[in-house]
């Protein structure tokens, strides 16, 4: 459970310092496949 919790901190921080509207503009126009790569570092990013 705290686990969760702390991933969900983690996202928190990543809206507060701007990475989330980066991360939403870098999705644009690219494929499923790197969208899904930047996702994949976002949710790492939010584990650490």
């Amino acid at each position: 459970m705290a686990y969760v919790i702390a991933h969900e901190v983690g996202h928190h921080i990543q809206n507060e310092i701007g990475t989330m509207d980066d991360y939403a503009s870098a999705r644009q126009g690219k494929s499923k496949i790197e969208a899904n790569q930047l996702n994949v570092k976002l949710e790492s990013q939010a584990d650490y």
